[in-house]
């Protein structure tokens, strides 16, 4: 049986994702940030701190839905695909520019918690990849969930939107698409959606 205080955390840490996403969803674009320092508290081990999962004994054993999309998504013109690589949430592209914006009504697919954490979420490039890991740890190292610091070139590419590198098509003036904050808002939606994680938190 799993630590009861351990599930109080695990608890609570949903309850500050769900809040975030709602508060996302209301226009709140940087409440994503928080969305990614609690799910560092889940996910990230290092020599001097233990996640909450693997506190749980469940890292390795977990499974989490996945939503990214390894493909093109149809839409795109015929052109624009050879640049393009994995992608998560809905990119809509029409005549007065594109748009990155969560998708919260997909079923995804389940991966074990590690594998999850270590897939790639964006080709900005044939040397450029960006995983959940990498934009969770930069998110909270660099753009203020717990640090604040010079972001990665990566980074910096997806809080601009990195459209033009991957489909060339231009932004319209005004409306910039702060990829990596709704990436995360994603992340939330899937941490959100994962059973194996909410029952563990309700059990």
């Amino acid at each position: 049986m799993a630590d009861l205080a351990l599930v109080y955390h695990l608890r609570r840490q949903l309850g500050f994702i769900t809040r975030s996403c709602e508060m996302f969803d209301a226009g709140h674009l940087d409440e994503a940030i928080r969305v990614a320092t609690a799910i560092r508290v889940l996910l990230h081990d290092t020599r001097k701190s233990v996640s909450l999962l693997t506190q749980l004994s469940v890292r390795d054993s977990l499974t989490l839905i996945s939503t990214a999309v390894p493909e093109p998504p149809p839409e795109l013109p015929p052109g624009l695909t050879k640049t393009f690589g994995m992608h998560i949430g809905a990119i809509r592209i029409g005549p007065e520019g594109s748009a990155h914006e969560p998708q919260c009504d997909q079923p995804g697919r389940p991966l074990p918690a590690l594998t999850w954490w270590g897939e790639a979420l964006w080709v900005l490039d044939a040397s450029t990849s960006v995983t959940r890991k990498d934009l969770v740890l930069a998110a909270v190292n660099k753009d203020g969930g717990a640090h604040v610091d010079d972001p990665t070139p990566a980074y910096i590419r997806l809080m601009e939107g990195p459209f033009d590198a991957l489909v060339r098509f231009s932004l319209a003036e005004g409306s910039p698409t702060r990829t990596a904050l709704t990436s995360l808002r994603q992340l939330g939606f899937e941490l959100l959606r994962s059973t194996t994680l909410t029952a563990l938190a309700t059990g």
